[in-house]
Parts: structure tokens; C-alpha cells; sequence
């Protein structure tokens, strides 16, 4: 077998199976029974793979045919084959190459799906670009967030002031609806995403109708679109067009008609609903329609191709000014005029529809979650170092074999080779370990994406790895992550002179110290940085768990809207609090760590400064059960006396100037002119993270005309159950429950993983830098491996004359790693100012912030230089042993 043609040939034969019609036809086919379980994901698959099928079609000629030509060059027979030679020969070295740039590739590819499909929330509507939400200042609170959502006067007042917005449109959530049909065998369900739109939803937002019809299906009240999914849910394989529908509890039902079926929502509409119903269905809006506090309305309107949005936003900041001048004497008794003076402020922005997702972090958001522009910034920043470890891992890989090389490189310039050649070849080498580690980085993820799924939360559709813009990144990455780490080797082991290479007398200049030098601390750098930013988060988090809320989370149930019972919710408390493994229960209105009820106006008796606060009511339990410290005063006693009295936390006295907490008993409040007396004082309760928190105030059962439904039961057990006895425990509650409400679902949360549900997002990011430090260490072990490997080549004879000399082992251990730990020492001091600076940074937007220790970054540059050391002694303790007369025979 000639071996100068044989490489060329295999690659065509390659590039020809890889290009053919029948090879795509098997990998569509194949790849269609994995995306057949999710319609959505098929259906971009399909589009994607056509495109990518349809692209192939075109360059195969192109791709195939100057290969066919350079089949009989011998320059290229000589570059493939060489590559091919030196990849068998070292393929320690190639598998050590190949893994180093595909782990980085990997690492770069997952997190370019993550921010494509980011970057892609919102774009399927046919007018995005041109649709806007309205935002306002948060008046219920004095924080500089912003307010995704208005009440319901604002679209009208905007449609008289700004004729640029061609349709506008509101969406505005609804509560939980049990929803129940006349189809025999159905049950009572509980359904989430329920939104009710105005009859223009259609003209702004492409949500396609599979049947009905979208200028008229949200025109007439008690209307309801469902998606398909949720029309098959409770219609199973009758067609639910034309059908009625019961949203609401037994006895205050209404019925809709199904005026429409909708496709499913596309994952990435920030917009997620199940059901629509018409807005002309809430009765409020006939005599409130006109109100700005009922401030529940997400609009949106879409602006004329040709408007300005600059002018546009100067526009609906005039707004306000132009129509609170008569709605708040109305309402409030006061002139906007007094208002403004007062210190509030009333603001209204527009802000692009397709900036809500990344872009929304300071605005309260009624719609759906959104994800932090900073978290971009991060996992970018964390993908671009990780390949450039990978880039200086193959750096570092390749010229540890420059000395191995070195006889190769002299014997081909005697031969006549010059320097372009050979910086052509190495390239070439660079190229084939690109492309490799590209296709393994590709199978990687396919492999290993239900795994990232599971730790992000966030599933990635798979046939995100078929979208043009990742095949043309990876076709990008092969050629420009080829040329760059293959670059510097390429000119390093081409700049070998003949003659000192034959002797071996290879000599090395102090800029390609320094460079490796400069490498190593980068590497370092990089790895110690990745350390600490993951101990930093999760230090935060440890401290989250761990810190005095107020009220003790552990061992609660809670049982949601246990109001549906009506008369029968005594009954149903003391059947539960009469179960053996049950140690006490309590009601009321909500639980911490969510306190939804919030309003201004409370003020003392003899003043008239007012404050917003947050207030619950609750039983003569509920302290006790949750274990909040009174700090003066009493508990209720369950006396209708109560009703009159309430339990204020101490940060209300700070509001009002109270010096003490006994000075504040006996004190009356005032809200909504209704008097109460306070009885009792608590230390404040840490329900917000993340936002300012209001000071709160706590009734007795619906005392001071409050009037919120008792809707939560809170049950704590004798000892905490494990999951089985919880297992147990649920059903004997289910049971119990269906005794009283056989037609609704029982709901229940666990207020420990309520509160850990608030820190969801941050621990998901500590665990992918985590996964990414991780991986950030084994790539520099792969470069740390090569570098040591070259330093012994280096200094082989140095280290053989030391040996016959009678140098200890031990000593020779300290001369091969002393560099390194220097290195190291640098790196250590760049990472943890960086560090420092970044988690400062990043720390910054919580109210309660975990301390940042030095120790911190104490612990992560030990923890990578063992790492090292332990890398480092297998190589070094096997260079100390060797026979020195290997390296002394030439001297």
C-alpha cells in the first residue's frame, strides 16, 4: 500500500460519505424516532436539517472536487500523511490533544445552545421587532425596580396620546381556576396559566388558531381559547370546539364557550399561557376600567413599522402627567401635584418585547420567569476561558514535544523543506486535532445533554445541535481554533536550526520561556478563578440556609386553599389535628416565605405619615408553630377581642419612630380608618432576598376588616417524617380531604422548599461553575502533564549530571516542581483579584450577603496545587529515577 496516497484518498472517501443524499436520508431518519416524542422540537428538527441537507447539496461539489484534484499533489499527500504518522506514533499525545480541545469545544457548545435559545425568546412573532410592554415606576414600594405591568386605564390613555402604536393589547393573569366539562367521566382539575386577553391579542402576537377565528374568538364575553394539548386534557378525542367549559369553585362556577384551539405555546415565548379567556368577561372592568392602581394589566402594543421608538418613548413618559392630574383627585383626594411633592413618583418606559427575557431583572415580571443578562455574561465568560485552557492545553501538548520533534524537523530541512512547509504541516496536524475534537464535542453533548438538562433546569431542545448557526459555529471553531493553537507550535518547532537539532543542541530563547511561563499563569489564573467563583456561590447559599429568618421552615406542611371547604374547614382541621403523627395546625392567609398581601396607608393615630406594609392574618397557632419570637407584649388568645388588636414586627416601630417595643404596645394604627391596637411585638421576619423588604403586620382571623380567606392549614408533625412516612402521611390527608371535597384536587406545598425555591436560579448557576471549574481542572492537568513532560526534556541532562553528583531524590523532586508552585503563586494573586472583584460584583444585588473570606481563596489555590503536586509527582518521581546514563551517553 503506497502510504503518500492513502490518507488523501480516505479523506475524500470521508468527505464523499459524509456529503451523500443517502447517508443524510439515514441520519434524519434515525434522529426523527429520538424527536418524535415532542412535537415542537420535531418540527424545528425538520426545518433545521432541511436547511442543513439543502446546504450540503449545494457545497458538494465544491467540497468534493478540489479534493479530487489534490489527490495527486504531492504536497498534500505529504501534510495528511505525516499527520497521520505523528498522531500513530504519540497517540498518548493525539488522545491527550483531542480530549483537551473537545472538552473545551463541549463546554463552549452546550453554553452557545444555552444563550442561542436565550437570544431566541420571543422571535417567532411575526411583528417582534416592532412590539413593546409597557412599564411603570413600583408604587407600591419604595425600591428603583420597575413595574411590568399596569392597571387597566393605562391602554386607552396610551392609544389617545401615541397614535405611533398601530394595536395595543393586555394580558391580565387569573388565579388558579378549577376547570371542569360535561364529558362523562371527566374530573374536577386545577389549572394553572390562565390569562385574560383583550380581543386585539391576536393582531400583536402570533399564536397560531388551529381552529377558530382570532379576530373574533376574544370579542364576546365568557369566551375561552385552550391550547391543544390542555383541549385533548379535558376533551380526550372529542373536539372541544363549540364546547362549555366550568372555571371556578362548585356553586360559583361560570361557563365559557371554546371559541378557539391554539397551537401549543412555543418554549420559548416568555408569554406561556394553557387558556385564554376574553377580558370583556371580568365585570370589574365595566365600572373600574378607567383605575391605574389595579395594577395587574401586562400591555403590550405594536408600533407602526415607520414610528420612532425614541420619540415613542418621550411620548408615553408624557403620559402620566397628562391623566393622573384628574384620575388621582378622583381616587385619592389628592392633585398629582401633591403627589410628586410628597417624594413618589409615577413613571412609564416602553421597553422592546424582545429585551424582556434577558433583560427584565429590575421589573417585576406577572408573566413568566425571566433569566438575568448577567448570568449571560458569566457562562460566556466561563465558555471562553474554558477554551482558552483547552487552546493553551494544545499549546502547551505540542511543544512539550518540540524536543521529540526536533531530529524530525532538522532531517526535513536538510532534506529541503523550508519554513512554509513546515509551518503548513504543523497547521495542517492543528486542523485534523480541531476537527476531531469538533465531531467528538458534537456526540459529547448529544450525549450528555439530558445530564445538563438536569443540572441547569433549563431542557434544551436536542436538535438545537442541527441549527445553522451551531454547525456553522463548529465549521467556524475548526478553523480558527486550528490556526490559533496551532500557530505558535507551528513557528516554534519550524524556527529549529538543522545543524544544533543533529547534535542536540536545541536550544530554546527567553520569549518562548516567557511565553510558557506566561501560559502556565494563565492557566492557573483560570482554574483558581473557577474555583473560588463556585466556593463564593455557594458560600451564599450555604449562608442563605442557614441564617435566622425569623420563623423556623423545618417540618411544615401546608395545605393550600383550604377555604374551598366552606363551613366544613373546622371539621376538616380537627380531623387532621386529631391524626396520631400530627403535633399542632393553624390558619392562615398565606405562609412565609411568601407574603403576596401588601398595600400602603397604615399610619399611627396621632400622625399622618403613612407606610407600605405586608399582613397576613392568622389564628392563636400559628406564632407558636412557627416559631417567632415576641420581643414585648402577647400572642392572641383566640379571644374575639382579637379582632381589634394585631401583632406588629419591630422594623413598623422603626417606621414610625418608636424607641422601643413596649412603648409601642397599646399604640393604635390606623388603616383605611379603621383602628387597631397593637398587643404585640415580633421580631421581623426575613421574607425577601432579593427586593426591599416591607415591614409587617399580622390580624386575628380577618380582624380589622381585612377579610382574607383563611386559605392555607399549616400541619407540623411530632418528629420530621422521612419520605416514605411523608408518603404515608399525604395519603391519609388525601383521604381525608376527599371525605369533604371529592371534586377538587388537594394542593399542598412544603414552606423549606418554598424558600429554597427562591434560590433556585442562584444554585443552578453554582452548579454548572462548579461543573465548569471541574472541568477547568482536568484541562489544565492535561497542560500542566504536557509542560512538565517538556521541562524534563529540557533539563534530562542537568537532572542526570545532578543524579551522578549524588543529588537526592527529594532534591530533584524540588528543582522539577519549585517553577511550577512560583507560577502558581502568580496565578494564585491574579485570580483572587479578580475574583474578589467579580463575586463583589456579582453579590451586590442581594440584601443579605455572605461575608467574602479571604480563606476563600486560601483554600481554592491549595486545593488546585495539590491537585498539581499530585499530577506533577508521577512524571517528576519518574524522571528522579531514571538511569542517567540515558541522557549523559551523547556528553
Amino acid at each position: 500500500m503506497n502510504e503518500s496516497i492513502q490518507p488523501s484518498k480516505w479523506a475524500v472517501r470521508c468527505l464523499r460519505w459524509f456529503c451523500r443524499e443517502e447517508f443524510l436520508e439515514d441520519l434524519e431518519g434515525d434522529l426523527m424516532e429520538r424527536f418524535d416524542r415532542n412535537a415542537a422540537q420535531s418540527s424545528r428538527f425538520k426545518s433545521n436539517f432541511s436547511l442543513w441537507k439543502d446546504v450540503m447539496a449545494l457545497l458538494r461539489p465544491s467540497l468534493i472536487k478540489p479534493f479530487r484534484k489534490k489527490t495527486s499533489n504531492h504536497m498534500f499527500n505529504s501534510h495528511v500523511t505525516m499527520a497521520l504518522r505523528s498522531a500513530r506514533k504519540e497517540k498518548v499525545f493525539s488522545i491527550l490533544n483531542v480530549l483537551g480541545l473537545a472538552m473545551g469545544f463541549s463546554a463552549c457548545l452546550y453554553i452557545g445552545m444555552y444563550v442561542l435559545d436565550e437570544a431566541r425568546y420571543d422571535t417567532f412573532h411575526e411583528h417582534a421587532p416592532n412590539i413593546y410592554r409597557i412599564n411603570q415606576t413600583f408604587i407600591w414600594g419604595d425600591t428603583d425596580n420597575l413595574f411590568g405591568s399596569t392597571g387597566p386605564g393605562v391602554m386607552p390613555a396610551i392609544q389617545a396620546e401615541v397614535p405611533e402604536f398601530d394595536v395595543m393589547t393586555r394580558v391580565h393573569p387569573i388565579d388558579d381556576q378549577l376547570v371542569h366539562t360535561q364529558v362523562a367521566g371527566s374530573k374536577m382539575l386545577e389549572e394553572t396559566k390562565l390569562y385574560a386577553v383583550d380581543s386585539t391579542f391576536f393582531k400583536v402576537f402570533t399564536f397560531p388558531l388551529l381552529q377558530g377565528n382570532p379576530n373574533t374568538a376574544m370579542v364576546n364575553p365568557n369566551s375561552i381559547i385552550l391550547t391543544e394539548s390542555i383541549a385533548k386534557k379535558y376533551f380526550g378525542d372529542q373536539s372541544a370546539y363549540g364546547q362549555q367549559i366550568l372555571l371556578g369553585e362548585i356553586g360559583n362556577q361560570v361557563s365559557y364557550q371554546v371559541t378557539g384551539i391554539a397551537k401549543d405555546v412555543p418554549r420559548n415565548s416568555h408569554i406561556q399561557f394553557n387558556a385564554l379567556t376574553s377580558m370583556s368577561t371580568i365585570q370589574r372592568l365595566k365600572h373600574g376600567g378607567d383605575t391605574w392602581w389595579w395594577t395587574t394589566f401586562v400591555t403590550f402594543g405594536r408600533l407602526r413599522p415607520d414610528a420612532d421608538p425614541e420619540l415613542v418613548a418621550q411620548k408615553v413618559a408624557q403620559v402620566p402627567g397628562k391623566y393622573l392630574g384628574s384620575f388621582l383627585p378622583k381616587y385619592q383626594g389628592i392633585t398629582y401635584e401633591e403627589f410628586l411633592a410628597s417624594g413618589e413618583e409615577w413613571d412609564m418606559y416602553i421597553q422592546p418585547m424582545l429585551d424582556i427575557r434577558l433583560f427584565s431583572h429590575h421589573v417585576f415580571s406577572r408573566l413568566n420567569q425571566t433569566t438575568d443578562i448577567k448570568t449571560i455574561y458569566i457562562l460566556g465568560t466561563i465558555a471562553v476561558l474554558i477554551l482558552l485552557l483547552s487552546i493553551i492545553n494544545f499549546v502547551n501538548l505540542t511543544t512539550a514535544r518540540a524536543a521529540k520533534r526536533g531530529k524530525e524537523v532538522g532531517i526535513r530541512k536538510t532534506l529541503g523543506s523550508n519554513k512554509k512547509l513546515l509551518v503548513q504541516q504543523f497547521l495542517v496536524e492543528a486542523m485534523c486535532f480541531s476537527a476531531l475534537a469538533i465531531v467528538l464535542s458534537f456526540v459529547l453533548i448529544g450525549l450528555l445533554l439530558p445530564f445538563m438538562d438536569f443540572i441547569t433546569g433549563k431542557p434544551l431542545p436536542g436538535d438545537l445541535l442541527f441549527d445553522p448557526i451551531i454547525l456553522g459555529a463548529g465549521i467556524a471553531s475548526i478553523l480558527m481554533v486550528g490556526v490559533v493553537a496551532g500557530l505558535y507550535p507551528a513557528f516554534v518547532l519550524s524556527a529549529f536550526r538543522p545543524l544544533e537539532v543533529m547534535k542536540g543542541q536545541l536550544k530554546h530563547g527567553k520569549s518562548g520561556i516567557l511565553t510558557r511561563n506566561a501560559l502556565v499563569i494563565l492557566q492557573f489564573t483560570i482554574s483558581i478563578g473557577l474555583i473560588s467563583g463556585a466556593m463564593i456561590i455557594r458560600q451564599h447559599v450555604q449562608h442563605w440556609m442557614e441564617m435566622d429568618l425569623g420563623f423556623d421552615r423545618s417540618n411544615k406542611l401546608v395545605i393550600e386553599d383550604v377555604n374551598r371547604l366552606k363551613q366544613s374547614m373546622g371539621s376538616f382541621e380537627e380531623k387532621i389535628r386529631a391524626m396520631s403523627e400530627v403535633e399542632a395546625v393553624s390558619f392562615s392567609s398565606d405562609t412565609p416565605p411568601y407574603l403576596w398581601d401588601i398595600d400602603e396607608g397604615l399610619k399611627l393615630a396621632e400622625s399622618e405619615k403613612e407606610i407600605q406594609f405586608s399582613f397576613m392574618d392568622i389564628d392563636e397557632h400559628f406564632i407558636d408553630m412557627y416559631g417567632m419570637e415576641l420581643v414585648a407584649g402577647r400572642n392572641f388568645t383566640g379571644s374575639t377581642a382579637d379582632k381589634n388588636h394585631i401583632l406588629v414586627d419591630e422594623s413598623v416601630l422603626a417606621s414610625f419612630d418608636i424607641q422601643s417595643p413596649e412603648e409601642a404596645i397599646g399604640r393604635t394604627l390606623l388603616y383605611d380608618n379603621l383602628k387597631t391596637q397593637i398587643i404585640g411585638v415580633f421580631k421581623p421576619l426575613i421574607t425577601e432576598v432579593n427586593w426591599e423588604q416591607s415591614p409587617i403586620v399580622l390580624y386575628y382571623k380577618g380582624g380589622g376588616n381585612i377579610h382574607l380567606p383563611r386559605r392555607m392549614l399549616s400541619v407540623t408533625f411530632k418528629r420530621e417524617p422521612s419520605g416514605e412516612e411523608m408518603t404515608k402521611m399525604l395519603q391519609k390527608i388525601e383521604k381525608e380531604w376527599s371525605a369533604f371535597s371529592p371534586n377538587r384536587p388537594l394542593r399542598y406545598t412544603f414552606s423549606d422548599q418554598e424558600y429554597e425555591q427562591i434560590f433556585a436560579p442562584t444554585i443552578r448557576l453554582g452548579k454548572v461553575i462548579n461543573l465548569y471549574a471541574a472541568l477547568a481542572i482536568l484541562i489544565a492537568g492535561l497542560g500542566l502533564t504536557g509542560l512538565l513532560a517538556y521541562m524534563i526534556e529540557r533539563r534530562n541532562k542537568e537532572l542526570g549530571v545532578r543524579k551522578v553528583l549524588g543529588a537526592p531524590i527529594a532534591h530533584l523532586l524540588t528543582i522539577l516542581t519549585v517553577d511550577f508552585t512560583r507560577l502558581m503563586g502568580i496565578g494564585f494573586v491574579l485570580a483572587s483579584a479578580a475574583s474578589w472583584w467579580v463575586m463583589n460584583r456579582w453579590s451586590e444585588e442581594f440584601m443579605y450577603r455572605a461575608p467574602i473570606s479571604f480563606w476563600t481563596f486560601i483554600w481554592a489555590g491549595l486545593l488546585m496545587l495539590g491537585i498539581s503536586l499530585f499530577i506533577m509527582s508521577f512524571q517528576s518521581v519518574k524522571a528522579a529515577l531514571s538511569n542517567p546514563i540515558r541522557y549523559l551517553r551523547e556528553e
